[in-house]
């Protein structure tokens, strides 16, 4: 009995150093990745913030038609960027209370359409294994991409399982699960398989970032990720989601209706960034709204301005050279104390604006001109800017 119970703690310890080992090979790739994203949302930035300018001007229909297909194009680039930043932890999930029993059925058409009709799509909810934390935009990205990996492994048609249940190996976590009857996985495979880029598809049929995707957005809401699959029979992913008590009708938040972007009355606002184009792009989009705009293109630059202007507002790029957007925004209000203040970035570590004292608002790239806005809008008090 001794022997039995050595023997079984030293492969459970195994199994955790492996574990341990491939979450950081993970997140190493992940540091990479996030710095590419980064470099691929300042030219997002540009593109989509260009495009949705220049078709408030055109008047040509086949010039529109044209202008409309490349945002499309754009758009889906920065869906891609998404899923990297997802990967990484660079981009911050909004965490909230999700029921699982509606956001997954609530997926059922899209779903289905997503597979076609050679596959079936069946749901298995236990009653007791409903509330999590997460961010539901990228769950349900992460259930997508999950059942178009399973679909990828059946190709001629097959079914899928969407699953909740009370994890039997963690406590206080729930699984959601897509089983498939696919071609599954052999152990080198799931070993790679949430690797940003691996893919097993042939070129052009898969961008290797959806397990990528599903494994940082787990990891993001403070759980995990396990495959269970072999060549032949099928494949199981599970993410371990933490699980929460229902929340109260009290707690429930109200969403304000929409309102129009804003008009400046001559406010004067600093823009910095390094990166020219979206400096530019930025800079037109608050002169367009009747703001007065200063353009610096580093924090050097900006400091030496703010020692001899005062601004309403200071708009800044997080990741600059010699001096963080967050340093900047620090001493900008150490010296005017009434600015506002707005960092933009794609992967800006927010829990760090957070704890700082100027508590800068936090546009993520890639971002259109009417996100723009509606940040000056939140970061000017309202019977500032009409």
């Amino acid at each position: 009995m001794v022997i039995t119970w050595a023997l079984r703690d030293i492969a459970q310890r195994r199994v955790a150093e492996q574990r341990m080992a491939q979450t950081q090979k993970l997140e190493a790739i992940g540091q990479l990745t996030g710095g590419v994203a980064h470099d691929f949302n300042n030219l997002l930035t540009v593109i989509i913030g260009g495009l949705n300018m220049l078709l408030k001007r055109i008047e040509d229909p086949k010039q529109r038609e044209i202008a409309e297909h490349m945002l499309d194009a754009a758009k889906r680039g920065d869906k891609l960027t998404k899923q990297l930043l997802a990967f990484s932890r660079g981009k911050r999930m909004e965490l909230v209370a999700i029921d699982l029993h509606q956001l997954a059925p609530g997926m059922e058409d899209l779903l289905r359409r997503s597979v076609g009709a050679d596959v079936k799509i069946a749901f298995e909810l236990e009653p007791d294994a409903r509330w999590v934390r997460s961010d539901a935009n990228q769950l349900e990205l992460a259930i997508l991409n999950m059942v178009i990996n399973a679909r990828d492994a059946m190709p001629d048609g097959g079914s899928i399982i969407i699953s909740t249940r009370t994890s039997d190996t963690r406590d206080d976590f729930i699984e959601l699960a897509v089983k498939d009857t696919g071609l599954g996985m052999p152990r080198d495979v799931v070993e790679r398989a949430m690797e940003p880029f691996f893919t097993t598809k042939p070129a052009g049929k898969g961008t290797g970032l959806g397990l990528a995707q599903v494994f940082g957005a787990a990891r993001q809401s403070g759980g995990d990720v396990e495959i269970e699959s072999m060549p032949d029979r099928g494949a199981t992913i599970r993410l371990l989601l933490p699980r929460i008590d229902p929340p109260s009708e009290a707690n429930a938040e109200n969403k304000a209706p929409a309102t129009p972007a804003p008009r400046g009355n001559g406010q004067k606002i600093l823009v910095v960034d390094d990166e020219a184009g979206v400096l530019d792009f930025v800079s037109q989009a608050l002169r367009d709204c009747g703001f007065s705009v200063r353009e610096a293109a580093d924090p050097g630059a900006a400091m030496r301005i703010l020692e001899s202007e005062t601004f309403d507002l200071l708009v800044t790029d997080y990741s600059m050279p010699a001096m963080s957007g967050l340093e900047l925004a620090e001493r900008a209000l150490a010296k005017q104390p009434d600015i506002r203040l707005i960092i933009i970035s794609g992967w800006a570590d927010a829990e760090t604006l957070e704890k700082s004292a100027a508590r800068p608002r936090l546009l993520r790239k890639p971002f259109d001109e009417s996100a723009l806005l509606e940040a000056v809008r939140a970061a000017f008090a309202p019977h500032e800017v009409s």
